[in-house]
């Protein structure tokens, strides 16, 4: 979580959190912190979308309300094809 998040860093990420690695829940909010920060610059990424899509579904129950409407606003900009499910992931986490 330490390095510079870049396309290959999502890739490792997602593959690891596929596994339901344990967490931290202080590792848990890096996680989250960095995830909602990068939203802006990863608009068009795969990537970036999968890995989200991997923490809404797998990791609803850690996920708090702050956090919430983090992912709303680092999911706000996506362009890529996963934004509607992205979107219903999102719903879901708020129900």
């Amino acid at each position: 979580l330490e390095l510079p998040w870049k396309e290959e860093i999502f890739l490792v990420l997602q593959s690891l959190l596929e596994r339901q690695v344990e967490m931290t829940p202080e590792k848990f909010s890096v996680l989250m912190e960095k995830l909602c920060k990068k939203g802006l610059a990863a608009t068009t990424s795969m990537a970036y979308a999968k890995l989200m899509l991997t923490v809404m579904t797998k990791y609803q129950a850690n996920i708090t309300e702050t956090q919430r409407l983090g992912l709303a606003m680092a999911l706000e900009p996506n362009t890529t094809f996963l934004r509607k499910s992205l979107q219903a992931a999102l719903k879901h986490l708020g129900s």
